[in-house]
Formats: C-alpha cells, sequence, structure tokens
C-alpha cells in the first residue's frame, strides 16, 4: 500500500484538485476533438455523399458528444480518486478501481446507447491488457513472447468465423466492410 500521498504531490501542477480535473477535461475535450472530427466526417465523405444535411447537422453533435465521453473519463476519475483518498487517508487500489468502475459508469451514459457495446468491448480489451500485465509483474503468470500477435489472431479468426457462418451476428458497418474487402460471403 505505501505511505499516503496528498494531492498536491499526486497533481503538482495544480493545488485545487477541481481545477486539475477541469484542466484535464479542457485537453482531453481538444485532443477528441481531433481525434473525432476526421473519425466521424472521413466516413460521412466517402460512404455518404448524398447526404450534405447530415455532414453538417449530426455529425457535429456526435463529435462533441464523443469528445465529451473522452474527456469526461479521466477527470471524473481523478475527482473520485482524489475524494476517495482524502475521504478514507488511504492510497488502497480499491480506491483505484472504485474511482474507476464510476467514472467509466458516468462517462459511458453521454454516448450513444448503440456505441456502447463497441467502447465496452475496446475497454474490457484494454482491461484484459492491464489485468495481465499486472499478472505478469506480480508473477501470477507468465509472460508470452509476443502474446498480442496471438491475441489478434484469435480475435481475427473470430471476427472471420462469424462472417462466414453467421454474418447477421457483426454490426452492419464490420459486415460492409468486409462485404468491401473480401467479397459477399
Amino acid at each position: 500500500m505505501g505511505k499516503y500521498i496528498e494531492c498536491r504531490d499526486f497533481h503538482q501542477w495544480e493545488r485545487s484538485c477541481n481545477m486539475m480535473a477541469w484542466g484535464m477535461f479542457r485537453g482531453t475535450f481538444k485532443g477528441g476533438l481531433k481525434l473525432y472530427t476526421p473519425m466521424y466526417f472521413i466516413p460521412a465523405l466517402v460512404f455518404q455523399r448524398r447526404a450534405w444535411k447530415h455532414l453538417f447537422t449530426k455529425i457535429p453533435i456526435e463529435i462533441l458528444r464523443s469528445s465529451t465521453f473522452l474527456a469526461s473519463f479521466p477527470s471524473i476519475y481523478s475527482l473520485f480518486y482524489c475524494s476517495l483518498k482524502k475521504l478514507f487517508k488511504s492510497n488502497n487500489d480499491w480506491i483505484e478501481i472504485v474511482a474507476g468502475l464510476i467514472s467509466a459508469m458516468i462517462a459511458i451514459n453521454i454516448e450513444r446507447r448503440n456505441r456502447r457495446t463497441e467502447l465496452a468491448l475496446y475497454t474490457a480489451n484494454q482491461g484484459v491488457e492491464v489485468l495481465w500485465r499486472l499478472g505478469v509483474s506480480k508473477g501470477v503468470v507468465r509472460n508470452i513472447p509476443h502474446g498480442e500477435v496471438l491475441l489478434f489472431m484469435i480475435g481475427s479468426s473470430l471476427l472471420m468465423y462469424f462472417y462466414q457462418h453467421d454474418d447477421r451476428s457483426l454490426r452492419p458497418n464490420v459486415r460492409s466492410l468486409f462485404s468491401r474487402l473480401l467479397g459477399v460471403n
């Protein structure tokens, strides 16, 4: 567990926990705009050229929503982490876990309902990787050289299996991408 770390030592650039979280939100939101703007506009320009109204009405709202989601997680996490640390006067690992769960539950509700599954799958993948590295560092499991390649192969195999045998179980955009790349099944 170690020695208790004061908030001022945790975020030295800003004395106030609230101002630190706000600064984190602003910085991450700007990064989110840079990430999500091309991610939403390029496919819309390529695949939905006839829907100009959609391009200027719905897509900017989606960019703002996704950027807000992206920025809210670390800022909410930091606020809860600092608050729980002050409340329990501890640097317990459970504080980090609880802060992460609370912030994830709040942040995921900002995104559209139909994007939540994709985000959950992405974050589950990241979570498994973190747990694996933690297990390796604690000596619970042995490291597998190039294990990420093995996981990529398993994931790709599963996608191809479902494309081949039950393509309706895949999202329409994934089916469409596979159809364009591999031809109609």
